[in-house]
């Protein structure tokens, strides 16, 4: 059955990718195929499947590895295979972007490693769950996670885990703009990975210090972070290179010292991943060059810079670079086309943010408005439940009253009734006491008589025998 499931699958997966025509990726494909249908073991296959998942991270094709990993695993029941599935699942949507999904597999990921005791697992999806709420602008969320990674990483006695966790929280509170605890925490990651001799670790650190000290405006301090972390990575081959590069530029020009900050610019685009930063770094060569009035030299950076970006605002900035540029050559026509886009941009701009701000002040207004309805409606609400309240407790002590008084006269009654019968009993037991008082009586009298008739008087007993008397 599972076989069957599996070249079914691989058929579709098979046709997908001919629609994409990638003959590396067929080959790739046909060996993950070849290694799954000559297992025999499903949780190898799983494996299997994890590790081609990895292989393909940012690629379409690695979710579809995932999930079929996935859903062999529910099929298995075997639940660290499903967390492991789930936590591959999470990274494959994080990597395409596609967050929909992330929190339902990050959910099913911590039970399954929950379940098994799996600690490792478990700080692994959790820190994938802090990542994801970092991103969403969850912060408070965001510490809470962060409390259990430090936790688990103390359980499990790793100290890169708790540096890595420590750097992390560093991240978040740099992203809220609270530059205190993210230098604070920067600094604990730091002792850390110095400690572990991990220079990755050292380097990001000596970075993020150099870009808080930056935003403090202790240039000296950043400038001296920023060179530790140049100097590391210049041995280890660091990618963060380009951005250490373009943060010591940043300082110099702050600094007003614009040819060291061109100096620094320069030599970030010159590096060999520079790619992602390379409009950024162009724009700030362009922009450095204008200011040291070499206007012909700062003009392929500004053009480029200006048909390259997409964001209104990139752009607006772009032409009024432009604008100074071409004024600056003498050539006004350009400079007031460009002077009129940035117009017309900035005034869109500040249209859309007017309109928004107002949307934003009429949003307020009625959520004002329904706030203080609702507190009159509650307040009524309240009132209404008060009186309702007191009449259903008037009811249901005049309840209780009139339960009690009925009990009372019931059990009044029955005593009165008892009462009577017990007087009638006591009457009817009278009536045979007097009648037997009555036999008795009439009895010894029937007797004394008798023995009055028997015997003689007691009168002549006594003139006859003095010193005798009559014994009954």
């Amino acid at each position: 059955m599972i076989y069957k499931y599996i070249t079914y699958f691989f058929l579709r997966l098979t046709i997908v990718l001919f629609l994409f025509n990638s003959n590396c990726v067929f080959a790739q494909l046909d060996s993950v195929q070849f290694l799954i249908t000559k297992e025999n073991n499903v949780s190898k296959k799983i494996n299997i499947l994890l590790n081609a998942s990895e292989t393909f991270s940012g690629k379409e094709i690695s979710v579809i590895f995932s999930q079929l990993a996935y859903q062999l695993a529910c099929k298995e029941d075997n639940d660290d295979l499903i967390a492991q599935s789930a936590l591959r699942v999470v990274f494959d949507n994080m990597n395409l972007k596609r967050l929909d999904s992330v929190r339902f597999y990050q959910d099913i990921a911590i039970k399954g490693f929950k379940k098994t005791n799996n600690l490792n697992g478990l700080y692994e999806v959790l820190s994938s769950k802090f990542r994801y709420l970092k991103s969403h602008e969850k912060p408070e969320a965001a510490f809470d996670v962060y409390k259990e990674l430090i936790e688990l990483a103390e359980k499990l006695e790793d100290p890169l885990k708790i540096a890595d966790a420590y750097y992390n929280n560093g991240e978040l509170f740099y992203e809220i703009n609270d530059i205190e605890k993210a230098t604070s925490y920067y600094n604990k990651a730091l002792k850390i990975y110095m400690q572990i001799e991990n220079s990755k670790g050292i380097i990001d650190c000596y970075f993020k210090l150099g870009t808080v000290n930056t935003a403090k405006g202790y240039y000296d301090i950043a400038i001296e972070y920023f060179e530790r972390a140049l100097k590391i990575s210049s041995q280890a081959n660091n990618i963060n290179r380009v951005g250490i590069l373009t943060g010591i530029g940043n300082v110099y020009y702050s600094l007003l010292n614009v040819e060291k900050a061109l100096y620094y610019y320069q030599e970030a685009l010159a590096s060999d991943v520079a790619k992602n930063n390379e409009i950024t770094l162009k724009n700030n060569i362009g922009v450095a060059l204008l200011e040291l009035r070499k206007f012909k030299e700062a003009k392929p950076y500004l053009i480029e810079v200006y048909f390259t970006v997409k964001n209104a605002r990139d752009k607006a900035d772009g032409a009024y670079n432009l604008a100074l540029l071409y004024d600056s050559l003498r050539d006004y026509q350009s400079a007031i086309q460009y002077k009129d886009i940035y117009v017309n941009i900035n005034d869109s701009l500040n249209a859309i943010l007017y309109s928004k701000n107002l949307s934003e002040t009429e949003a307020k207004y009625q959520n004002e408005k329904k706030e203080e309805q609702n507190i009159i409606l509650g307040e009524r609400l309240k009132n209404k439940s008060l009186q309702i309240y007191f009449a259903l407790a008037g009811i249901l002590l005049l309840l209780i009253l009139a339960f009690f008084i009925f009990r009372g006269l019931r059990q009044k009654n029955k005593a009165n009734k008892a009462l009577a019968e017990k007087n009638k009993i006591i009457e009817e037991k009278s009536l045979i006491v007097e009648e037997q008082h009555k036999d008795i009586t009439d009895s010894i009298k029937y007797a004394q008589r008798i023995q009055r008739a028997i015997l003689p008087p007691d009168k002549l007993w006594n003139d006859m025998l003095p010193d005798s008397f009559v014994f009954y």
